[in-house]
Formats: C-alpha cells, structure tokens, sequence
C-alpha cells in the first residue's frame, strides 16, 4: 500500500487534472452570495463529474492506516465523528475527510490568488493532511479566516500585511453574474488571516459541545470594526471612502468552508475606487490603531465608517457624525458648548481662530438637532452638514489617536475636560 502522503499526492493530482477538464462546463452554483464568495463555495463543493477521480478510494485506505487518525476511521455500527471547533461542528465520514482536503485546497487556492498549478495544489492538499494528524494528537490546527470588502480596490500585483492579515485584490471569477445583485456591494478585496484554532472530535449521538475560547470571534469583530476605520483615516481629505464588509468564512483543511456570513448591508451602486497609491497611507495608519484602538472609541470608530459608507440617506449620516464627536469629547451637560469648544481645542492650532471654527460645529450641531427632532431642513443644507460632520469626525479621531493609548484610555467627559483646561 502506498504511503498517505503518495496517495494524496496522487489523488491530488488525479483531481486536478480532471477539474481542469471540466473547467467551463459548468458554471459555479449560485449560493446567494456576491459571485467571489459563489465561487469559493463551489470550488470548496465537489463536482459529482470530479468525484469518481482515480486514487480516491486508495488515499482513503492509506490515510487511516496512520495511528494518529484510527479514531477518526469510518465503523460500521458507529456514527461517522463529530467534528467540533469555533465556528460549529458537523459529522464528518473517513472519505468526507479526504475530498473536503481536496475542496478546502481548491477555495483557497482561488481565494489566496496562488497559481493554478497542480504542484501548488497538491502542496495545500497535503499540508491540509498534516494538520488533521495535529487535530487528531489534540495539538492547536491551522485555519484561515477570510473577510470580503467591496467599495475599494488594489492592482493584482499588490499585497498589504495588515494587524488584521494579508489583504489582495478579488480573484477574477468563472462568472461574474453568479450571486451578483444591483443593490448588494460586490467584492473588490479579500483579506486573510492564519489562525491557530481548537478542534475536538466526538462519537456521541449527541455531543456535548465544549466552550472554545471565544478570542477568534473578537478577532472577527476587531477586523470587521478596524480595518475599515483604518482606510477612513488614510482617505484624502474631504473625499472619505471605507469599504463595506460583503461575507466572512473561516476555513479548516479537512473539513473545508465553516459557512458564509453575509451581512445584511443595502447600499447605493458606487463607482469601485483604486486605493493602490494610498497603501503606505493605509499601513500607518493601520498599525496606529491596532497599537492604540481602545473600546472607549468604539462608537466613533463604527459611526465614522457607517457614515462614509452604509448610510443611504445623508440625514442618518449626519447623526452618525455627530454621534463620533460625542464619542470623542461628549459630556452630559452643556453639551453643545463643551463639545465644540473641546473639538475646536483639539483641532485648531491658532487661538484666535477656534471661534469661528467653533461657530461652524455649533451650526453643523443646530441643523442636526433640528434632523433629530424632525423640522424640516433643505436637503442641500443636510448634505452639506453630513460631509463636513464626517470630516470633522475623521480629523478627531486621527488626533485622538495622535495623543496615544493613554489619552484614548479616558472617558469623553474626561478627554474633554482635559482639552478645555489645558493652556491656550
């Protein structure tokens, strides 16, 4: 019998070769989501056609022949293990095994942008066999979490190292009408992160599912939440973009796809922009907040990027703005004053000019009260109003996080109180 990692080698091979003959014949299967996550979907799902590859049934024998994955070998009489990790669990046979290692390669081969070369994707192949044998010794498995965005875009030869992971142009896609819709953001970009995550395998009819340690989910919330407001803040002045999260999947080799979230996100049809002369921008800024980013923000953060780019009407983004400089510097009491006096402190150098900046936050403020209370205001006058509140926003903030960790530590009475007392 040939060893595990000849026979995968060989059914890896074998499958490719196959899949590169049927490439065109079928279209990837609509799931839903924006064609990019279709198509990781539908390289991760096994054609039946590729299913019947030579080799399969041997990779199977000479893979549970390990003692690492006895366990994990099909009974009969016994149900199939369970596989339980941080994003859910599902029963898993002997075979499944091995073709999910063939499907979770393909997705990410696509989804990474490697070549498509039979040597790259035996290589994932077998390397996706080496981290079952970890699951199987109870040792941490590696793991890749994907985040789509659609609004901004890179050239295909850029790559940016993020806190967050690797961020890459969407690949180019079979078709690119498959999940598309006029109304729901398209992916431009994909960012990708390797992870160390906790699986656990059981042959109970009913497992009892333990509690994983919940730092991958953060970890979800902290990309989703910073590394838009990190674009923001590398934006040209007066003319913000952020781009909008489009799905997230978290990817384990040998069970493959953990499941597509999308969220439910309506945006306006906007033209894509190209951000590859702003990536330098964007790093420092990136490693900014991931050094100094404090929960006591997070509301500036998350209505900065709403504003920018969720908000269909201006109106909703002009609250969301003003709700950022409360954030900052808001107080309970007297708070028109205190908080454009504290803004015009921090954002204005010259003294003698912090009036007249003072007067335009106070009227930025007066049109959004009457929004909130429901006069009627020009919509000219909101539009106006909702770009300069988000400018103002976004030059706060970026001063906020120019006075460090320390400083963002402090409460917006607090950070407010500091900035009116200090000397002129």
């Amino acid at each position: 019998m040939s060893s595990p990692v000849t026979a995968l080698t060989d059914l890896a091979v074998n499958f490719f070769r196959a899949q590169e003959k049927h490439a065109g014949v079928r279209p990837p299967f609509d799931f839903g989501l924006d064609p990019i996550a279709s198509e990781a979907a539908s390289r991760s799902f096994l054609v039946p056609e590729m299913g019947h590859v030579p080799g399969l049934q041997e990779a199977v024998e000479a893979i549970f022949q390990d003692s690492d994955l006895e366990y994990l070998r099909s009974r009969e009489g016994e149900l199939d293990p369970f596989v339980m990790h941080a994003g859910g669990g599902v029963r898993v046979s002997d075979s499944a095994f091995v073709t999910a290692l063939l499907g979770s390669a393909r997705a990410r081969m696509f989804l990474l942008r490697l070549p498509e070369e039979e040597g790259e994707f035996a290589r994932l192949v077998i390397e996706g066999f080496s981290e079952l044998r970890r699951a199987a010794r109870h040792e941490p498995v590696s793991g890749t979490a994907f985040f789509g965005f659609s609004g901004l875009s890179l050239s295909e030869d850029v790559q940016v190292a993020t806190p967050w992971g690797v961020l890459r142009a969407a690949p180019p896609v079979t078709d690119p009408r498959s999940g598309f819709h006029p109304f729901r953001p398209t992916t431009t970009m994909v960012l990708s992160e390797r992870r160390l995550l906790t699986v656990q395998f059981s042959r109970a009819a009913e497992p009892e599912f333990p509690e994983f340690d919940n730092e991958v989910r953060k970890a979800d919330e902290t990309a989703m939440q910073l590394f838009p407001l990190a674009w923001a803040l590398a934006s040209e002045d007066q003319s913000p973009v952020a781009p909008v999260l489009t799905w997230s999947t978290a990817t384990l080799p040998f069970v493959g796809s953990t499941g597509f979230s999308s969220p439910q996100i309506a945006t306006w049809p906007r033209p894509t922009i190209d951000v590859s002369d702003r990536v330098q921008e964007f790093e420092r800024w990136a490693h900014a907040i991931h050094m100094r980013h404090t929960a006591n923000v997070d509301i500036a953060a998350r209505r900065i990027v709403s504003a920018i780019s969720h908000r269909l009407d201006l109106s909703d983004a002009l609250i969301d703005s003003v709700m950022a400089w409360e954030n900052l510097v808001g107080t309970s009491l007297e708070t028109t004053f205190r908080v454009t006096a504290a803004l015009a402190k921090l954002l204005v150098q010259d003294p003698s000019e912090r009036s007249a900046f003072r007067g335009q936050l106070s009227e930025i403020y007066g049109i959004r009260s009457r929004v909130v209370h429901g006069n009627f205001v020009a919509p000219k006058d909101v539009e106006d109003a909702a770009k300069k509140a988000t400018n103002i926003a976004i030059a706060s903030l970026k001063a906020a996080y120019e006075r460090g960790g320390d400083w963002l530590a402090l409460n917006s009475t607090q950070r407010a109180d500091r900035l009116l007392l200090e000397e002129p």
